[in-house]
């Protein structure tokens, strides 16, 4: 598998960075895990054939570019260089997200297929699989699992510190991990975490590496990463467009 970081701050894009967004592929399949404010600056929309999105929840900052990719797929299948509608996979909603999840699946120029799940969903393609775990969040959200049958990458999407967290990722390759304050920054938000607590999850979890992501775009990451790193040592920051490449014979990979 290839993980590429297609954005790595919130609530809004600066500079080079991007709101969220996460891409992990295969020969057969690009899965890419939320879809914020700017996040398709590096997308290659000649894969929309093979694209699957999952939305963690439903804040903007983790959605807002799903109005570009709606048009685009408009735009693709008009021209016939989109033959299937792309999926897109987004929480069951309830009234708290009621007016975010009406909103868009009402959107009229698409080509888009919007599919509901919770954590009693599994979704599979020819050589990967996704999981989900209900997150610590003050609205729906999920952590998501991404595996084949060798290695897996997992996402914490909008977290509070959580147990549930560190079993989701237990021996994971990498996982990707909000890190929304520096330590004095917290207090008492169990909404996000810290990039130390997020440091615990790693060593706790044993996961071989930690991505520190969803930084807030006003704070160098670097402080993010020397606190967390007190914590568990193999630690990055996540930079957009770094691509990781996780096991398997990557000679003949497709483009992401």
């Amino acid at each position: 598998m290839n993980l590429k970081i297609l954005g790595s701050v919130s609530p809004y894009p600066k500079g080079n960075c991007n709101c969220p967004g996460y891409l992990i592929s295969d020969n057969n399949t690009l899965i890419l895990l939320d879809c914020g404010n700017g996040a398709l600056r590096l997308f290659d929309m000649n894969n929309l054939n093979r694209l699957k999105v999952i939305i963690s929840h439903l804040h903007k900052d983790h959605y807002a570019d799903l109005f570009s990719l709606a048009y685009a797929t408009y735009v693709y299948h008009n021209l016939n260089l989109l033959d299937k509608r792309v999926e897109v996979y987004l929480p069951k909603a309830n009234k708290l997200e009621l007016l975010d999840y009406n909103f868009l699946t009402s959107l009229k120029q698409n080509y888009l297929r919007f599919i509901e799940y919770d954590e009693k969903n599994v979704i599979t393609t020819k050589g990967m699989q996704v999981e989900f775990k209900r997150a610590k969040h003050d609205i729906n959200t999920y952590y998501a699992k991404v595996k084949n049958d060798k290695n897996s990458i997992v996402y914490s999407a909008d977290t509070g510190y959580s147990e549930d967290l560190i079993d989701f990722a237990k021996k994971s390759d990498i996982l990707i991990c909000e890190s929304s304050f520096l330590s004095y920054q917290k207090k008492d938000n169990n909404n996000h975490l810290s990039a130390r607590e997020a440091g615990i999850i790693a060593r706790c979890a044993d996961t071989k590496k930690l991505i520190l992501t969803h930084f807030w775009p006003e704070v160098e990451k670097e402080l993010y990463l020397q606190e967390a790193q007190k914590e568990f040592l193999n630690t990055e920051a996540a930079i957009d467009g770094k691509v990781f490449k996780i096991g398997g014979n990557y000679a003949n990979r497709k483009r992401l």
